[in-house]
């Protein structure tokens, strides 16, 4: 197991405990211990080595002492500077985003999140081979890169630029084949989102075995990126059934390559009829996953989809905690505190604008009942002389759209 020494810049903005406990984390995650913990205080990262000369031999001292195998800087990284910072250390350099990636990989079951994560990891590494070598082609022990590594840094660059066409290919197939499903989907769609471990898997279980039939929970526990894959399963409160969507978590810094390489899998998020934001009420640093998450989703430009907060995690708070947004609850995913009332929040919240009406549209009109099928829900469809006779839950604002083809019954 490597053995690591943890470098973390302090900006002076009070993050800086949090910052590196999750830097910790992440490389727990990894099964790296961190033996050693770097600061040093600076307005921005110096350009060369991102720490100045005197952390260097702090470094340096520190890997002798601590008889490390590897350092790690809890930012990422250009190609340069891990170039310096491993001739001049004489040792293995990784950054934060190699870490994520990593986790990435280990996490990637399905074809869809193994060529996202590949990729991710393609497009890092790209401009960054020379300085990776000594990390990703080390045999024996070590900092072991799950998913290209060793294998691909032995490719030349024309090759790897080829690998990340054939994987854009692939995935943009996996894009047109989602959206195709999604574009049939009638049901509401619930997605959960928020920073990785709030308890977006856990949340999901509790509304599964609270409301669905199936009773087929997903798995949950206590790790970092424990979800990658998108799952959904088939919620029905007091008769209105809608969708509910786990989708991968989001952390503070989040590379910029896997945010693109994952918009096939985030892209489940824009075709939400709400999103349910869990949040770790017991973290004392909340609001910053909050800003991160909302960071992410502004990216996918999904801010505009109706959003409640859930404070998860209330049994563990030891203070009365007061949800501070209008559109959110206090919910503990582990005693159940709440789900039912949650429940019913996200009824009014997809179900109020509804009106169920039967309309007769003429066979001429067949572009509008196509409209229909694709904007609002259509419980039952059949054919009789005069054209579609279609039963229909519709928006109460699109209303007027449908007026003149409201079916009365003849006498």
């Amino acid at each position: 197991m490597d053995r690591a020494i943890l470098v973390t810049i302090d900006f002076n903005d009070g993050l800086v405990d949090y910052h590196e406990n999750e830097l910790k984390n992440l490389a727990q995650t990894n099964d790296i211990t961190s033996v050693y913990f770097i600061r040093q205080k600076l307005t921005t990262p110096k350009v060369g080595y991102y720490v100045g000369k005197g952390k260097l031999d702090e470094i340096k001292m520190a890997i002798d002492t601590m008889d490390a195998t590897i350092v790690i800087f809890n930012d990422e990284l250009s190609p340069s500077q891990i170039r310096n910072l491993e001739s001049y250390l004489n040792i293995s350099v990784i950054d934060r985003s190699m870490l994520i990636l990593n986790i990435f990989a280990s996490r990637a079951k399905t074809n869809e999140a193994m060529i996202e994560v590949e990729l991710a990891q393609l497009k890092y590494m790209l401009p960054r081979l020379v300085g990776l070598k000594r990390s990703l082609s080390r045999q024996g022990g070590g900092f072991n890169a799950k998913g290209p590594g060793e294998k691909q840094i032995e490719l030349d660059r024309r090759k790897i630029e080829k690998r990340i066409h054939k994987l854009n290919e692939d995935l943009k197939k996996i894009m047109v084949m989602r959206k195709n499903r999604r574009k049939n989907r009638t049901d509401k769609v619930v997605c959960l989102v928020g920073y990785t471990n709030a308890g977006k898997s856990s949340l999901m279980n509790a509304l599964i075995n609270s409301f669905s039939s199936e009773k087929k929970t997903v798995e949950a526990e206590d790790l970092l990126f424990k979800t990658l894959t998108t799952q959904s399963r088939n919620i029905t409160i007091n008769n209105d059934s809608f969708i509910l969507t786990d989708t991968v978590g989001f952390v503070d810094k989040l590379p910029h390559h896997l945010v693109n390489s994952f918009k096939s899998t985030l892209e489940e998020i824009l075709d939400a009829d709400l999103l349910i934001h869990v949040v770790d009420a017991s973290n004392s640093n909340y609001n910053l996953q909050i800003e991160t998450t909302n960071n992410v989703l502004s990216e996918l430009k999904a801010l505009d989809i109706p959003m409640i907060y859930a404070f998860n995690k209330a049994d563990l708070l030891d203070e009365q905690f007061f949800p501070p947004y209008d559109n959110s609850i206090l919910i503990s995913t582990k005693d159940y505190q709440n789900i039912n009332l949650l429940a019913n929040m996200i009824k009014e919240r997809i179900f109020e604008s509804k009106i169920r009406l039967t309309l007769l549209i003429p066979f001429d009109k067949g572009n509008l009942v196509n409209y229909l099928i694709q904007n609002e829900k259509i419980i039952d469809k059949k054919y009789i002389n005069e054209g579609y006779l279609l039963i229909v839950d519709i928006h109460k604002n699109n209303l007027k759209k449908y007026e003149e083809y409201i079916y009365i019954k003849r006498l």
